[in-house]
């Protein structure tokens, strides 16, 4: 590959990058499994936020209900 720049006037060469010595078995099975893996994580991170959310949901109904929130956040 060559690469000239229109400020210098020299050329630069640079040699292509050798294959990868790559078990092709073994790659696809590989990114499957990670993957599957990632999806699993967020399934968790999902899951965890869903359950704050309704625990932060359920905490401001209590506290509504009590009277205890301040006079510009009270509802009725």
């Amino acid at each position: 590959m060559v690469d000239a720049s229109l400020a210098s006037h020299g050329a630069v060469v640079a040699a292509p990058l050798p294959p990868r010595a790559v078990d092709t078995a073994a790659t696809p099975e590989a990114g499957t499994i990670a993957y599957l893996a990632s999806g699993e994580r967020v399934g968790l991170l999902m899951d965890a936020a869903w359950k704050l959310g309704l625990g932060l949901f359920a905490l401001l109904a209590v506290v509504w209900l009590l009277g205890v929130l301040p006079g510009a956040a009270r509802l009725l």
